[in-house]
């Protein structure tokens, strides 16, 4: 094992936790055109319809595998 994974393992480093961007409702930014400019979106949760932070989480969040919190 490399140094650096042997750090991680020492921290007790974890790469899937919960959090929105690994939520099933959760939608990424966009890029789209409107009146000829470019705009961009905010992420969004399409289950609560509202703006959210891709390392944030609530009580509803749905794994891709079907886990729940």
């Amino acid at each position: 094992m490399s140094r650096l994974g042997q750090l991680r393992k020492k921290v007790h480093y974890e790469t899937d936790i919960p959090r929105c961007s690994s939520c099933t409702h959760y939608r990424h930014s966009m890029v789209y055109l409107r009146d000829s400019l470019p705009k961009v979106s905010q992420c969004l949760c399409a289950k609560h319809q509202f703006t959210v932070r891709p390392n944030a989480v609530c009580d509803t969040w749905a794994g891709k595998d079907g886990s729940s919190l």
